[in-house]
């Protein structure tokens, strides 16, 4: 006889069953986030690019580029954002 089919003590219960109906999950302190207004301009848009930028909280700008559908954003600062378009330039140049 297995485990299975080994008969219940008398005043045993079955385990109960976990609840189905969906646990409300309170937000963490973490996930919160107030809300914050950021301008956002758009640059340059095609059917699968998008180049933007948007104003932070403390006034530096944001370069953000979206690959795809919108999968993947590389977000850029303006340090960044100088040296990569002197990169896509040198490329540009070299066509």
């Amino acid at each position: 006889m297995t485990k299975k089919d080994k008969p219940r003590s008398e005043g045993t219960q079955p385990a109960s069953e976990p609840s189905k109906a969906p646990k409300k999950e309170q937000p963490r302190a973490a996930d919160v986030q107030p809300e914050i207004d950021m301008p956002t301009e758009v640059l340059a848009e095609t059917e699968n690019y998008t180049v933007w930028l948007s104003q932070e909280p403390d006034g530096e700008i944001q370069y953000h580029i979206e690959l795809g559908t919108g999968n993947v954003t590389i977000h850029f600062f303006q340090e960044e954002w100088d040296e990569f378009i002197a990169l896509m330039r040198e490329i540009v140049s070299r066509s």
